[in-house]
């Protein structure tokens, strides 16, 4: 039963109660929508973005949490009708971005866990330290990757 109890502890302790798997849950999502390329009005997603601000602040705490996935979504929407003209840069800032959400957990753990030796904590150092590690890394692969491809 000791084995038990260690076991689960771990558990916790590395996968912070199961927050590293909530980002699956909105590029499940997202998925979904590249798939069947249903997108909202951005003014329909607005009205939903505002009422669910409103409701947040009288429901509680499990239910807000539900509701971040709409919020997310609806701000998504709301990006998706923006139309951008065709660019380069677009194709850069994209690769950085996958680069970064890809990383990011990296070099938390990193700073966390080997630098102040305090597994999982967050606040505004934490927060920074893995921005600038994921974006700095992000930046150097996306540059050599794209200047092989000129070459």
């Amino acid at each position: 039963m000791e084995f038990l109890k260690k076991a689960v502890k771990v558990y916790f302790f590395v996968f912070n109660y199961g927050a590293v798997f909530s980002g699956l849950v909105y590029v499940g999502l997202g998925l979904l929508i590249a798939k069947y390329r249903k997108y909202l009005n951005s003014w329909i997603s607005l009205i939903g973005l505002i009422i669910i601000q409103i409701l947040k602040k009288y429901t509680g705490f499990t239910i807000t949490e539900y509701m971040r996935i709409l919020e997310v979504l609806f701000l998504f929407m709301i990006l998706l009708n923006i139309k951008l003209p065709n660019s380069k840069c677009y194709l850069y800032i994209r690769n950085m971005c996958m680069l970064i959400y890809l990383s990011h957990l990296i070099f938390l753990s990193i700073y966390t866990f080997l630098i102040i030796g305090e597994p999982n904590k967050f606040g505004v150092d934490t927060f920074l330290v893995t921005l600038v590690c994921s974006t700095v890394f992000a930046f150097i692969v996306t540059y050599f990757k794209f200047k092989r491809v000129r070459a």
